[in-house]
């Protein structure tokens, strides 16, 4: 562990650089001090990764004989240095086994001088993660998330925030970016049957990866003249939808080499919602202003499904019923077994928040997030559960892992349940 905090001491805080916030915490009666190791993440009941670490730099006079007390303010969990008397190094770290008790956990550092005199104290800020709990996070790069998708073939989660594409390390709340030279600025990442990765950014490019985001390809573009804001999806039958804000629809069967227009039928404001094809090859599209259509053709042309003009997401189950989420102060889960004909409720509960991001489904388990509510849960779409109770949530993802991964308006959420 001295060999790593040497290192940070040389790399880092000569430099006045460090790859946790805030290193530097002032100048207070002659003495400068740093701090490095806050903002970590671990697992409650381990040892974060790097020790926490404060340096004392005398203006004046040298640190040796001062005192640095580190203690637990919330979280629990033990520290294994908890007193340092400095050396003219002036460092003083400890190992800290986090606790339980919370989510966010804090030590206080405080420095006393050689007559035991108190003059500064920090903070240092980590994240414990529970198990069967909700823990959040408000630091980059997931709380700026965007999308997430899912590979349980090969057991591999994928993030967009902030334009930068991510991937789940080795726990589910730790990322590490996938760097390309071809792209940036992502807004979106899907992922179809075969575990592609297609990722694209607001510009109309699209880029395919078939080696887990190691390599990519260079789509040909959907729209090769039009510039203007677009959104994507991959259907149910892996083939790639683009759209532009101005109703403009295009498809590729062929991972982006080729593209057949699809904008038949739609009137402004139809942008790209999600789609599904139904075993019959019957192709259902929901649209960003919240209409839904049909295709017979594959996608020549588009006719509108006029029961329905209030729908807020699409979902296609395996055997080709078509589940909608409807809100106008009343949220409702409706189901059709005939193409989009009938409807009939099948869950309605009511709150004052409604989100498009309601459908989610994990190994034989729906799961819909309720805004204002919480997560509902059913097997058969007949039984609901009142699953889990959070009404913060206005965006969810499932892992391959099925971890649970939520925004809400400033934060985070994390929750494995065992």
């Amino acid at each position: 562990m001295k060999n790593f905090i040497f290192g940070i001491l040389i790399l880092g805080f000569i430099t006045s650089c460090s790859k946790f916030p805030g290193p530097s915490i002032g100048l207070v009666s002659g003495y400068l001090f740093y701090k490095n190791g806050s903002e970590q993440r671990a697992m409650a009941g381990e040892f974060l990764k790097d020790s926490i670490l404060l340096q004392v730099n005398g203006q004046v006079n040298m640190p040796a004989g001062m005192r640095v007390e580190f203690s637990i303010l919330t979280g629990g969990g033990e520290l294994t240095k908890p007193v340092t008397i400095l050396d003219q190094s002036g460092i003083a770290y400890t190992n800290w086994k986090l606790g339980f008790e919370s989510n966010q956990q804090i030590v206080k550092a405080s420095v006393y001088d050689i007559n035991g005199i108190f003059l500064s104290s920090t903070y240092f800020i980590e994240y414990a993660f529970r198990p069967n709990a909700w823990d959040t996070v408000k630091a980059y790069p997931d709380a700026n998330m965007w999308d997430l998708v899912a590979d349980t073939i090969n057991n591999l989660t994928f993030m967009v925030s902030g334009g930068q594409l991510y991937k789940q390390s080795g726990k589910y709340y730790e990322w590490e970016a996938v760097n390309s030279n071809q792209f940036g600025g992502l807004s979106s990442v899907e992922i179809d049957s075969h575990s592609y990765l297609y990722v694209n950014n607001p510009g109309g490019d699209v880029y395919l990866s078939k080696d887990k985001g190691y390599s990519w390809i260079k789509c040909n573009r959907p729209f090769p003249n039009d510039f203007s804001y677009t959104f994507m999806f991959v259907s149910n039958n892996d083939w790639v939808w683009v759209s532009t804000a101005d109703h403009m629809l295009a498809y590729s069967k062929d991972e982006g080499n080729t593209w057949t227009d699809a904008s038949s039928g739609l009137s402004e404001g139809d942008r790209l919602g999600e789609i599904y094809r139904h075993p019959d090859g019957t192709l259902f599209f929901r649209t960003m202003n919240y209409r839904l259509y049909k295709s017979e053709n594959e996608g020549k042309s588009w006719s509108p499904i006029i029961s329905q003009d209030n729908v807020y997401e699409l979902l296609m189950t395996s055997a080709g019923e078509l589940l909608i989420y409807s809100f106008n102060g009343v949220h409702r889960i409706m189901k059709s077994t005939d193409k989009g004909e009938h409807f009939e409720d099948i869950y309605m509960t009511t709150s004052n928040l409604w989100t498009s991001n309601v459908f989610h489904y994990f190994k034989g388990t729906y799961y819909l997030l309720i805004a204002g509510k919480g997560i509902i849960r059913t097997k058969d779409l007949i039984n609901f559960e009142e699953y889990l109770d959070i009404n913060d949530l206005n965006d969810l993802f499932i892992d391959h892992n099925g971890v649970f991964i939520g925004k809400g308006l400033n934060s985070v959420y994390y929750r494995h349940n065992l």
